[in-house]
């Protein structure tokens, strides 16, 4: 079984070569992971949009209600 430590030393044994290509290729899958995370949650959002759970305000104060209310909502 591949323990992190075990990775570790396999990649302490790779070339330098070795290691540019598994830094693009770690770099490109943080990138994708972080991308299908941005997407769920715009799925998600639009979900709440077309049931109506989700508010919308145009300036700072009535956010700062809004953000206010959620708080003392939250904590009973």
């Amino acid at each position: 079984m591949n323990t992190f430590a075990n990775i570790v030393e396999e990649i302490k044994k790779l070339s330098i070569d070795e290691w540019i290509e598994l830094n693009f290729l770690t770099e490109k899958f943080i990138a994708d992971k972080h991308r299908n995370e941005i997407h769920k949650n715009h799925l998600d959002s639009l979900k709440e949009h077309r049931k109506g759970k989700l508010k919308f305000v145009n300036n700072s104060s009535d956010l700062k209600k809004l953000l206010d209310t959620d708080d003392k909502d939250s904590s009973k």
